[in-house]
């Protein structure tokens, strides 16, 4: 199962995102207001929960099982905890939990600790980053590739219909032509 949530499709546009955190955590208010600062919308639904002890994987847990019962239908399921002592960092590795989310039918993305850090959740989610604000510039970073693809296409699109426009421009100077020599022609006739 350790692949299986990465095998899930990401979407071509990511705008819905449920946020797994605790709610007064710093790093879910860096996440949010770097969301925010990008000029893209992205609508969030925080799903509080303990993200840190012996009791974090069962609040994850219920908090994914929240996600699925909202009406929300996010695009993406992110967690988030900022760094923090190794021993903080245990309960991602928790088999419930990782099982659980490797089968989770959304991708989900974390951002938990720091660079060293590598939890068993890291390694069974979609994409794993180190940082709830790594995590949120991943998202931007998406709607602005998808944004340079659509200008390409649209450039492309505009410079398509010009040369068609000046083929058929050229084909009706072409056909007047023809006509305006034939018709003095025809007439003599």
């Amino acid at each position: 199962i350790i692949d299986l949530n990465k095998r899930l499709p990401l979407p071509t546009i990511v705008r819905k995102v449920a946020v797994i955190s605790s709610a007064d955590a710093a790093g879910y208010e860096d996440f949010s207001r770097q969301l925010q600062e990008s000029g893209f919308i992205f609508v969030t639904q925080l799903f509080p929960a303990v993200v840190q002890g012996a009791n974090a994987p069962t609040s994850i847990m219920h908090a994914l099982q929240a996600i699925i019962r909202s009406e929300q239908e996010p695009d993406v399921v992110v967690i988030l905890r900022g760094g923090g002592a190794t021993t903080d960092l245990t309960c991602f590795d928790d088999y419930e939990l990782c099982s659980h989310c490797a089968q989770y039918p959304l991708p989900i993305l974390t951002g938990i600790g720091h660079t060293k850090d590598v939890s068993i959740l890291d390694i069974v989610a979609h994409h794993a980053l180190k940082t709830p604000t790594a995590l949120a510039q991943f998202l931007i970073d998406l709607r602005l590739a998808l944004e340079q693809q659509l200008n390409a296409l649209m450039q492309r699109l505009t410079l398509t219909a010009q040369r068609q426009i000046l083929i058929r421009q050229h084909a009706l100077e072409m056909i007047e032509q023809a006509l305006q020599s034939l018709s003095p022609l025809r007439i003599y006739q």
